[in-house]
């Protein structure tokens, strides 16, 4: 599985910062997302040319925020249809017509889980909730692995795992869906997972303390991934805000967004991104300040979302604005 923001990043880089045109209500702004990047339910990453797992499950969510049946079913018609495996997860990329690499995202495995139980709650289907428990079993019992006591997450069943350690990417733990998944599937591994997840959250201790894209466990693994705190990484405040958790994490990231104002810090050496904050960490820091209570902050100074925005940026504006009104109401 490849570094999915490196081509992002380097975008940045060169300059090539996301168009913000369009409206800012709630509503519009997930049109304007639909219309740049759904494609008879497929969801288009626009830096990579892929869909995956992470873009569909991510916009099925949103469509059940937004009360949008008729996009959820496209979404989840054409995730099923392309993308489902026989063990109840989903091929995380899909490029030119097929699959690009049959591995699977288990963030991806589960947002989509978590979309078809809060679709079903919704709309009353009860073949959506049978689909989103079993996504959520084959997470369960295929991508979870005990580690000194603790039950930890794979980031998918193929390629993280080795004698000597795992792998592990910190914003993998959707926080609010595991929470889900406990009300619902009732084990206690949920909970185990998640106390397990705020727990390495809280022992990381590179740059500013924040936890990196990708970590090793132990430490001393010689793993190609770069230790960036970046774009994976800023969904971690994310979910934790979210789910009603807070630990140091949202602390650091606030103190890191604000006093430092770029895009992403490398954990080991302390460099820095040559470029300030995107939409994905300014809606994310608008968050934490509201976290924060700031008196002045509000759901529409969040970044605007148009037809020109970048996939990546709109979806974290989006789920941003989704948290902040689950979570916080106006």
């Amino acid at each position: 599985m490849p570094r999915r923001r490196d081509v992002l990043a380097g975008a940045m880089a060169l300059g090539m910062s996301p168009l913000l045109h369009g409206p800012a209500r709630a509503g519009d702004a997930w049109s304007a997302f639909l219309a740049a990047h759904e494609r008879s339910g497929r969801v288009i990453d626009d830096f990579s040319g892929l869909s995956h797992s992470e873009g569909q499950g991510f916009a099925m969510r949103l469509a059940v925020h937004h009360g949008d049946r008729a996009a959820f079913e496209r979404l989840w018609g054409w995730t099923l249809r392309e993308l489902a495996r026989d063990d109840g997860l989903f091929a995380w990329s899909w490029r030119d017509g097929k699959i690009a690499d049959r591995n699977n995202a288990s963030d991806g495995d589960i947002t989509i889980a978590w979309a078809l139980l809060e679709a079903a709650q919704r709309w009353r289907r009860e073949e959506w909730r049978t689909a989103g428990l079993r996504t959520a079993q084959a997470v369960r019992e295929l991508l979870t692995v005990e580690r000194d006591g603790r039950l930890l997450l794979l980031p998918g069943r193929e390629g993280f795992r080795g004698k000597d350690g795992l792998v592990v990417n910190p914003s993998y733990w959707v926080f609010p869906a595991l929470d889900a998944f406990a009300a619902t599937e009732g084990s206690p591994a949920w909970r185990r997972l998640a106390d397990a997840g705020t727990a390495l959250l809280a022992e990381t201790n590179g740059a500013y303390g924040l936890a990196p894209d990708w970590l090793e466990l132990p430490a001393n693994l010689a793993w190609k991934q770069r230790p960036r705190a970046s774009y994976d990484a800023i969904r971690v405040p994310l979910w934790l805000l979210w789910s009603g958790r807070a630990g140091p994490q949202p602390e650091r990231w606030l103190a890191f967004l604000e006093n430092v104002g770029r895009a992403w810090i490398d954990s080991r050496s302390g460099a820095l991104a040559g470029y300030g904050l995107g939409i994905e960490q300014r809606s994310v820091l608008l968050l934490l300040r509201r976290w924060r209570g700031d008196g002045d902050v509000t759901l529409a100074g969040l970044p605007l979302v148009g037809t020109e925005t970048s996939y990546y940026g709109a979806i974290i504006r989006l789920l941003v604005a989704a948290a902040w009104l689950e979570r916080f109401g106006y």
